[in-house]
């Protein structure tokens, strides 16, 4: 278990928060039966009494020196604590101007030690250097937020450049907003927006806003200027309210009362996603803190943003500006420009989104386990989300399926793609045996409906149907013979579908099926013959046709024909080089095997896939590491390829090889693989989004590929559903713990041992 040390909700603080949705997307994201956080809240002499929630192992009185150090003694007798992960802010530790009584707390701590510092001051006085020396000594690694705070660590502060770790800040994983409702919702129906939320002080620049907002007003008189967040709690105990009211007192004599509104408190988070959602412009003053502006961005609000390192460092062009100084003839300008432009708001709120992908909670989850990894030997599992239909629901139409450009384009740009309405056949079927549904019932007669729309009366199909159901042009015959194929494919899984469906529906799919069997004599792609072989299997399963199993053997003789041509001993594969969809060969041949008995099908099979996991699977030390704690810490990732189709075939493969052999090593590797898509890849970024219940498209070498088309939804889900009948039969047991409280002790409360929770051994397990 890894311990945080952190203010903590119910306490108010943008630290509190962040430490919060960090603590809860681990628990989202990982099996605590293999990575486990709990919390040691961080509390005052003057802190009201907080009732926290059970995650909340410790409550330590900072303004305690005594208490500081009794709790690291404490924590070194916690046999469950394995490390220690200490958020560290300036204000938030009692002994003086920086707060020293951190260091009564680290110099007692004997567990490994990690240390995010959410403030790098820049041009450090000698005692703040002091105070930053000694923590980085007793510390395994420091974090920061940035590149720019690494670099001021390093340059400034002398601290070694191989301590230092980035991890960047966190937001949350929301739905694009309607951003017309929420203005209705607060009745700011035909105003231009803008906006900036955080605490309210001096430093913020806001005199700077509000005269460009005199300027901004006269070319755009529907403009109102929301400035969200309290007065800033040093700034209140210094001089109270004195600053807000002179900010009032300007916006009196500008006469721009009908053009600014405060709200002045703590926001809740729900109201924070409303008032962003809302905004058409984020004016982001602050030169040093970044939680409001990814907030902005995650929320789709273009941005124009105060000159800094970090700003620079955060905001890409194609999502906002970065004023060249800090005046307000410059965020007038922008912000007029912005205003006047639809369109360039609605790329610039795209390219946002975009832009904070990378940041989403599961990803700095993963960031802070390979920086434990690092400190300890932990080999976490990854929880199986929900199954969630939604996005694919949202995109099917009457006539099936559409996929959309990328970027997203009109209505009208839309068309449907056999291909993607076969594999949501499959995917729906799938879905109406583990939960079934009228809603799952319709969806899976609406892809059948598109199958035998796209069929030509020979019995082939045309692969691209437009936004009205027309055939489109063909992209070529082999791209039409595929999905003809693919559609074989789900139409023989219908019929071998053990659920109880309308009849109707298996009499169309026999029939279609027939009418297009004709249609596999001409093969000649290795691939195409073997998805026709998964498609007369699957059909073969209910009809037992004797005319179906001789085509099957035709077929899977020409598979290892092609095999014995060009294996080797150390060369076991069908052609002389790797490409893509690679693993429907070795199981078209093990299917061939189960349909027609003949032993050197399985024995090809068998040697083939063998030697192609050797490929597609890596156990290595995570990026940019090497020490033999992190070779012990690290986990198996599906390597291979970058792109979900693969990902979901090789899962569905390696589903066949384990129900044919009980081989506990396919069984995971489907695991291992499936956590592909939450982020065990080489960039440690996860493909799937859990809000939206939408998937991206893949992998590039430097990031995440941000379209997110409905085809790769649909693979996803057939990899989640591949593996769901497996959840259900490794489902854990857990048993609830007693009853807990907080026990008090001398400035610190301590909180019972707990059982421990039963180990998993799961690669992804379910909640």
């Amino acid at each position: 278990m890894i311990l945080f040390l952190s203010a903590y909700p119910p306490r108010e603080s943008g630290l509190a928060s962040y430490t919060h949705h960090l603590v809860q997307s681990f628990g989202e994201h990982f099996d605590p039966a293999s990575l486990s956080v709990e919390v040691g809240a961080l509390e005052g002499n003057n802190a009201d009494k907080r009732l926290y929630g059970e995650e909340v192992r410790y409550v330590l009185n900072t303004e305690d020196a005594i208490a500081c150090r009794n709790l690291a003694h404490t924590i070194n007798q916690d046999t469950d604590i394995r490390a220690v992960c200490l958020q560290h802010r300036f204000g938030l530790w009692g002994g003086g101007r920086w707060g020293d009584h951190v260091l009564h707390f680290i110099e007692a701590l004997e567990k490994p030690l990690a240390v995010m510092l959410h403030n790098v001051l820049p041009e450090p006085e000698s005692s703040l250097k002091t105070l930053i020396g000694a923590i980085s000594r007793r510390s395994d690694y420091l974090i920061t937020h940035c590149r720019y705070h690494r670099q001021l660590l390093h340059q400034a502060y002398g601290i070694a450049a191989d301590k230092l770790r980035v991890i960047a800040p966190g937001v949350e994983v929301l739905p694009q907003p309607d951003r017309e409702a929420l203005k209705e919702k607060y009745r700011l129906q035909g105003r231009l927006v803008l906006s900036s939320i955080g605490s309210l002080r001096r430093s913020k620049g806001l005199e700077q806003a509000l005269e460009a907002l005199d300027e901004i007003r006269k070319e755009h008189p529907s403009v109102i200027y929301l400035i969200l967040g309290p007065t800033h709690g040093t700034a209140a105990r210094h001089e109270g309210e004195r600053y807000r009211f002179q900010i009032k007192d300007y916006i009196f004599r500008k006469g721009l009362q009908k053009h600014v509104a405060f709200v002045n408190r703590n926001l809740r988070e729900e109201e924070q996603q409303d008032y962003l959602g809302l905004t058409d412009v984020y004016l982001h003053l602050s030169k040093n803190n970044t939680s409001g502006l990814l907030r902005a961005m995650s929320m789709g609000c273009p941005v124009i943003a105060a000159p800094s390192p970090i700003t620079r460092e955060f905001v890409p062009r194609q999502a906002g500006v970065v004023v060249e100084a800090s005046c307000a003839g410059q965020y007038a300008s922008l912000a007029k420009t912005f205003l006047s432009n639809p369109q360039l708001r609605l790329n610039k709120s795209r390219a946002a989104r975009a832009a904070t992908r990378q940041y989403y909670w599961p990803n700095v989850a993963m960031g802070y386990q390979d920086v434990f990894a690092e400190m300890i030997a932990i080999r976490p599992n990854y929880r199986l989300p929900a199954l969630n239909a939604d996005y694919l629901s949202r995109h099917t139409t009457s006539l099936g399926l559409k996929r959309m450009p990328a970027p997203a384009a009109e209505e009208g740009a839309a068309c449907y793609w056999l291909e993607d309405n076969a594999r949501a056949l499959l995917a729906s079927l799938q879905l109406y045996r583990y939960q079934p549904s009228q809603l799952h019932l319709t969806l899976l007669q609406q892809y059948l409906q598109l199958i035998c729309h796209s069929q030509k009366p020979d019995g082939s199909f045309h692969a691209r149907l437009d936004a009205q159901g027309r055939p489109l042009p063909p992209a070529g015959t082999a791209a039409e013979e595929e999905a003809g194929i693919l559609a074989l494919w789900a139409l023989g899984a219908l019929l071998a579908s053990q659920q109880p469906l309308p009849e109707k529906l298996n009499t169309l799919a026999r029939e279609r099926f027939a009418r297009a069997l004709p249609q596999l004599d001409g093969l000649a792609s290795l691939r195409s013959m073997s998805l026709a072989i998964k498609a007369l299997h699957l059909y073969n399963q209910q009809a037992q046709d004797a005319g179906i199993r001789e085509r099957v053997d035709r077929l899977a003789s020409r598979l290892q024909v092609q095999y014995t041509a060009i294996a080797t001993r150390e060369w076991a594969w069908f052609e002389k080089g790797l490409s893509f969809a690679n693993t429907l060969l070795p199981e078209a041949l093990l299917l061939a095997w189960q349909e027609t008995g003949q032993p050197q099908y399985k024995r090809t099979a068998r040697q083939s896939f063998s030697f192609l996991l050797n490929f597609m699977f890596m156990e290595d030390p995570l990026p940019g590491t090497g020490s033999p704690v992190c070779q012990l810490g690290c986990e198996e990732r599906f390597g291979f390829s970058n792109l979900p189709q693969d990902v979901a075939e090789a899962i569905m493969t390696l589903e066949l090889f384990y129900e044919a052999s009980g081989e506990e090593l396919y069984l995971e590797k489907m695991r291992a693989a499936f956590s592909w898509f939450l982020g065990n890849n080489h960039l440690r970024q996860t493909l799937y989004n859990a809000a939206t219940g939408s998937c991206c498209d893949g992998l590039e070498s430097q990031g995440v590929r941000q379209r997110q088309g409905t085809e790769n939804l649909v693979n996803y889900l057939l990899a989640r559903l591949t593996l769901e009948k497996y959840a259900r039969q490794h489902v854990h047991q857990e048993q609830p713990a007693p009853e807990r409280k907080l026990a008090q002790e001398g400035g610190l409360a301590i909180a019972p041992d707990r059982p421990s929770v039963p180990s998993g051994n799961a690669k992804v397990v379910v909640k």
